[in-house]
C-alpha cells in the first residue's frame, strides 16, 4: 500500500514443505512466515526503474520432525541401516528482514519487480548446544526408567 510518492506498507504471509536428508538426519517441516515491512523506492513514480529497499518484522512458525537413522554392522562387517529414531519439534520466533530490488514499469497497470530479501531469527532461549546428543563431559544418571545427563565434572 503506497504512503506516498516514495513509501510503502507491505506485508507477506508464505509457506513452504521443507525436506533435507543429510543421510543419517532427515528434517522434514512446514515453516509458515509472516512479515511486516517498509519499503523506500528511489526516484520518481514516473520512472521506469526504480530502485527499493525495504526492511521489516518478521514471524515465524515452524514445525516438523527430525528422523535420525543409525547404522550397524552385518555378520560380515559391512554397515546396514538399524532402527530409526523420531522428535517432533515446534518452534515460533520473532524476527526481521532487509531486501533491495528494482521496480520496472511495464505498462500503467503492470509492474515486475525482481527482489533478494534476507530473514533472520532471534535465538531460541530454550536451546542449549549438545541438547540433542549426550556430551562426553557428562556421566549418565537414571531417573524414572529414563537416562538423563547432568553435569559431573567440567572439561577442558
Amino acid at each position: 500500500m503506497p504512503v506516498g510518492a516514495h513509501f510503502a506498507v507491505e506485508g507477506e504471509l508464505a509457506w513452504a514443505a521443507h525436506h533435507r536428508d543429510a543421510g543419517y538426519l532427515i528434517a522434514d517441516g512446514t515453516p509458515i512466515l509472516a512479515t511486516a515491512r517498509l519499503a523506500y523506492s528511489f526516484w520518481q513514480p514516473e520512472a521506469r526503474a526504480r530502485p527499493d529497499i525495504s526492511g521489516g518484522i518478521a514471524l515465524v512458525h515452524s514445525r516438523g520432525h527430525f528422523t535420525v537413522r543409525s547404522f550397524g554392522p552385518d555378520p560380515d562387517g559391512f554397515p546396514v541401516p538399524g532402527p530409526e529414531a523420531r522428535q517432533n519439534w515446534r518452534t515460533t520466533q520473532g524476527g526481521w528482514e532487509v531486501g533491495a530490488g528494482v521496480e520496472t514499469r511495464g505498462s500503467n497497470r503492470l509492474t515486475w519487480r525482481p527482489e533478494v530479501r534476507w530473514t533472520a531469527t532471534t535465538t531460541d532461549s530454550s536451546f542449549t548446544p549438545g541438547s540433542r546428543e549426550p556430551n562426553p563431559c557428562e556421566a549418565p544418571v537414571k531417573r524414572k526408567n529414563k537416562i538423563e545427563f547432568r553435569t559431573q565434572r567440567r572439561c577442558g
